[in-house]
């Protein structure tokens, strides 16, 4: 699924992912990005991901998370212009 980073609070490595589909907010970690994101490192406001939802006892919160090209835009296949 797609959606983008809603708030991001790279003091503490997480934020939350309001997907395309809607529905309730996605907890994302930043270990669950693939690059990894740096402690401190920031995820602007409206980031556009793509990811998968997982559920446990704490609720729903997101893997696989990779940045998306803007909408309209292709993610870069090795000949596209857009590259995360």
């Amino acid at each position: 699924m797609t959606g983008n980073i809603k708030k991001w609070l790279a003091d503490r490595g997480f934020g939350f992912i309001t997907s395309d589909g809607g529905g309730p907010d996605v907890f994302a970690h930043a270990r669950a990005f693939d690059p990894v994101v740096a402690f401190g490192e920031d995820v602007p406001t409206g980031t556009r991901v793509s990811f998968e939802v997982e559920q446990d006892d704490r609720g729903l919160h997101a893997v696989g998370v990779t940045r998306a090209a803007p909408e309209g835009l292709p993610v870069d296949d090795g000949e596209d212009v857009w590259s995360p």
